[in-house]
């Protein structure tokens, strides 16, 4: 049973909690865990939370093997660093709203990218989970295969996470996909070809 002035001391609590306050403190946490997960994830020896297809996919398998538990922590942090974004997102509103009612916009087309980020970066953590595991344990038949199925998810999570690129990131690499090129499979990667 709990003591009769408890569930005023939360009411009170919460009226007197304002949205911005909450918003601050998880922008200050979003930095502290992109910094933290940044420096957990490259001290393990992985350089990047996202593999590229082909070569350096398989690299990148080879990399997470010999990573220990310091690549997931710092992965982890990279995903808890998305939710507190989207909640310092909905609450920066609370100081927007003032300057109209059209900025509305600005939070929940932040939150939906920052969504759709934060989802593609629960892929490579699955893929380290499961994928890589299954790719050391496999014979060689199935090491052949394995580089096809991790090309395939990496490819399905740089497409959700395109929308909320900015265009200047858009122009190709292993950080974006080209705005102006499809991708086929070619060999063991992917090369450019441009749109007629």
């Amino acid at each position: 049973m709990y003591h009769p002035g408890y569930r005023g001391a939360r009411v009170r609590a919460m009226r007197t909690l304002r949205l911005s306050t909450v918003a601050a403190v998880c922008a200050l946490g979003t930095v502290l865990c992109f910094v933290v997960g940044a420096v957990a994830m490259g001290s393990s020896g992985v350089g990047v939370l996202i593999p590229a297809t082909g070569r350096p996919g398989l690299d990148w398998i080879a990399a997470v093997d010999g990573a220990g538990g310091l690549f997931f922590a710092g992965a982890w942090l990279v995903i808890l660093m998305g939710f507190l974004g989207i909640v310092a997102l909905v609450g920066f509103y609370d100081t927007l709203r003032l300057a109209g009612p059209v900025m509305i916009l600005a939070p929940i087309l932040g939150a939906v990218g920052l969504t759709l980020v934060t989802a593609s970066h629960l892929i490579p953590i699955a893929m380290g989970y499961e994928l890589v595991p299954a790719y050391i344990d496999a014979d060689p038949a199935g090491q052949a295969t394995l580089p096809a199925t991790s090309s395939a998810s990496a490819w399905s999570f740089r497409c959700m996470r395109w929308p909320s690129l900015p265009p200047a990131r858009c122009r190709g690499g292993s950080d974006g996909l080209a705005c102006s090129s499809v991708r086929s499979l070619d060999g063991w990667g992917y090369s450019a070809q441009p749109l007629r």
